[in-house]
Formats: C-alpha cells, structure tokens, sequence
C-alpha cells in the first residue's frame, strides 16, 4: 500500500518526525537525517561515535554509502 511507512519519501517521512527536520541535521540527505533520529541519535552522540571509531553502517537503516555521507558531513559541519 502507498501509505505504508516504507513506502513514502524520506523527504515525507523527516517531515512526519516529531517536530520535523532538527536544526542538526541541516545538509544531511533526508535518508540519513531519518535513521539517525528515528533511532534517537544526537548530535552530540553521533561526534562521540565517530570520534571512538564506532561503525556508523550498524545503524539501523544506514547503509555503507549514508554511513560514509555521516562521516563526511560531520568533518565538513561538526567542528
């Protein structure tokens, strides 16, 4: 069914979250800005994981290629 979940953009389902996009995730592709928030990460959690060299595919829903598009984001944007 069209209305499933899975089924809507990611441009629709960050509009659907609480409180729609965070300030954060500004230049993060709506695919990335999704999983990182529908699993509760922060800001402040995603540059300490990174910085500790965790694995950031083993997010839910984020794959090899949005996991790289995290990394570089935060080095460009998480100063």
């Amino acid at each position: 069914m069209p209305n499933e979940p899975e089924d809507r953009p990611y441009a629709e389902l960050v509009a659907m979250l609480p409180g729609g996009r965070p300030a954060w995730t500004v230049g993060l592709s709506d695919r990335a800005t999704h999983a990182l928030v529908r699993d509760g990460w922060t800001l402040e959690r995603l540059k300490a994981a990174a910085h500790n060299g965790t694995d950031l595919g083993r997010i839910p829903n984020v794959g090899r290629k949005v996991a790289n598009e995290i990394r570089e984001w935060l080095e460009v944007n998480a100063k």
